[in-house]
């Protein structure tokens, strides 16, 4: 930095700042002051030379060219070496209609330019793309593929997900391969993965499979989790996601074959309370919610429709999403219904253990009896329990015994991999206690407790 005193007074600012007295009129003085010294310190640090400005620029126009959907693709003679494409249809011109990855791939052997004509800049004018840039093209095209799986969960795309190549701050000791989580912080615990290099941030980063992703994610348990690309956004156009979350749990379902993102296949539930209970769970709008019901033989599908609320995604997400074109409808994921099946007595397939005990309060298994609230009313020999009450305590009591349900037989505490949410994986992990069998027992208890009429007055 060859000049200083941006720097220094800066620091003198922000210390009186904080230090500043009652007057109103002196703080927001102050802090005019210490943001417009902080804006010429930002341009001194992050000064770029204009070999580092074209580069970006250069970077943005490839990957723009890569998740552009509907190219133009000119047909050209075997001897020519430049090969055009159209953002538009060209006049009298033979064209074939492909998306960016596809484009990229189809360059023929021998072409040494690109030459790209936009209808957003001007139909006459042409951009060169160099030979030399075509390697960067199709590694763009594997980035922008592997995002829209990522994005927009189907069947049958577990097998490339594994095999894809993903940027993920970890550390390299000898063999010992580690995850990098940027703090101890329970809400920072997760593992930052970029899906190309013009998505990561300023940390080192290692490449690896997704295999190998997973099943450090299901074997660390300083780790809740997966972030994807997150200063960026996931996937293309109107079906991208930003700050997108993976679970513990998706990470050992799929080294097991199974993907159980909503959308790559129908949640299997074992009752119509169930589904309600994932809704709620997951914080599926309640405003105008509709079921949508379809009869397959003894199976049932169920779609929820609600109001539309911004604040929702199909995928679990960390934050809000960019404002898109405002949908009157939200749908649910898809669930399926055998009414032949009946209770099963195993653990439930589609919730997650980790929401459960959030959902519970992460007292109510508390070993001090005297902090917990006690139910009714007290009447000199006894406790009156409301009908509205109870019914509270029976769906605490429905929660309670689904979380015991994902105890292992043979221990005494529930997995984290069994944790099908970030959400619920930071939960145990900022409160540890949640997932012992002790604390789901006392909880259970007084759920019991709340469901009768009648109680003792102490």
């Amino acid at each position: 930095m060859e000049n200083w005193d941006d720097y220094f007074l800066f620091l003198q600012l922000w210390d009186d700042s904080r230090s500043t007295g009652s007057s109103i009129e002196t703080g927001k003085r102050k802090q005019s002051e210490r943001l417009e010294a902080f804006a010429r310190l930002k341009g001194l640090l992050f000064a770029e030379d204009e070999e580092t400005v074209a580069a970006r620029a250069r970077a943005k126009i490839l990957r723009d060219i890569v998740e552009y959907p509907n190219w133009h693709l000119a047909k050209n003679n075997s001897d020519e070496k430049e090969l055009a494409i159209y953002t538009f249809e060209p006049e009298e011109k033979e064209t074939t209609i492909l998306d960016g990855p596809h484009l990229v791939r189809s360059i023929p052997e021998g072409i040494e330019k690109l030459l790209v004509y936009d209808e957003a800049q001007d139909k006459a004018s042409v951009r060169m793309i160099e030979a030399e840039h075509f390697a960067e093209l199709l590694s763009l095209a594997d980035s922008v593929e592997l995002e829209d799986l990522l994005a927009n969960p189907e069947s049958e795309q577990l097998e490339k997900i594994l095999e894809g190549t993903y940027l993920v701050e970890a550390s390299e000791e000898g063999e010992k391969l580690e995850l990098s989580p940027r703090s101890k912080h329970p809400d920072d615990r997760i593992a930052y993965v970029y899906t190309h290099k013009d998505k990561i941030s300023y940390r080192p980063v290692l490449p690896m499979s997704g295999k190998r992703l997973f099943e450090l994610v299901s074997t660390s348990p300083e780790v809740d989790g997966m972030i994807f690309n997150s200063t960026s956004l996931v996937g293309r156009n109107h079906h991208s996601i930003n700050r997108l979350l993976l679970s513990p749990g998706f990470a050992k379902n799929a080294l097991e074959g199974t993907d159980i993102r909503s959308g790559a296949g129908r949640l299997k539930a074992r009752s119509r309370e169930e589904i309600e209970l994932w809704l709620d769970l997951n914080d599926f709008p309640h405003k105008d919610r509709e079921w949508l019901e379809e009869i397959e033989g003894k199976t049932t599908i169920i779609k929820i429709q609600a109001a539309s609320d911004y604040s929702w995604s199909t995928q679990e997400v960390d934050g809000k999403q960019i404002s898109k074109e405002r949908e009157e409808k939200v749908l649910s994921p898809v669930f399926c219904l055998d009414e032949a099946t009946g209770e099963s007595d195993g653990a439930s397939k589609i919730l997650c253990p980790g929401l459960l005990a959030r959902k519970l309060g992460l007292r109510s298994g508390d070993i001090d009896l005297r902090r917990r609230k006690k139910p009714g009313q007290f009447l000199l020999f006894f406790r009156l329990v409301a009908e509205k009450e109870r019914q509270h305590y029976r769906k605490r009591l429905v929660m309670a015994e689904e979380l015991a349900a994902f105890l292992p037989k043979s221990g005494d505490r529930i997995p984290r991999t069994t944790c099908l949410t970030v959400k619920g994986a930071r939960t145990l992990s900022r409160s540890p206690y949640a997932a012992t069998r002790a604390w789901i027992e006392k909880t259970i208890a007084g759920a019991k407790r709340g469901t009768r009429k009648f109680l003792p007055p102490f």
